[in-house]
C-alpha cells in the first residue's frame, strides 16, 4: 500500500465516522431535544449538525 492510498482510506475513513456521527446528533436532536430544550437552541443544534454533515462530505470526497 502506498502512501497516498493509505492517506486516502484514512480521510474516507474519518469521513465515514463525520457523518455517522451527523447522523446519530441529528436523530437525537430530533427525538431526544425536541421539547426539552427552546426551539432557537433547536435550530443552533441543527445547524451544527448540518455543518458537521457538510464537512464529512467534503473530506470523504477528498
Amino acid at each position: 500500500m502506498t502512501q497516498s492510498s493509505g492517506r486516502v482510506k484514512l480521510f474516507g475513513a474519518a469521513g465515514a465516522v463525520g457523518l455517522f456521527l451527523g447522523v446519530a446528533f441529528g436523530a437525537f436532536a430530533a427525538h431526544g431535544l425536541r421539547g426539552r430544550v427552546s426551539q432557537d437552541m433547536l435550530d443552533v443544534f441543527e445547524t451544527g449538525v448540518r455543518y458537521q454533515m457538510y464537512h464529512s462530505l467534503a473530506i470523504e470526497r477528498r
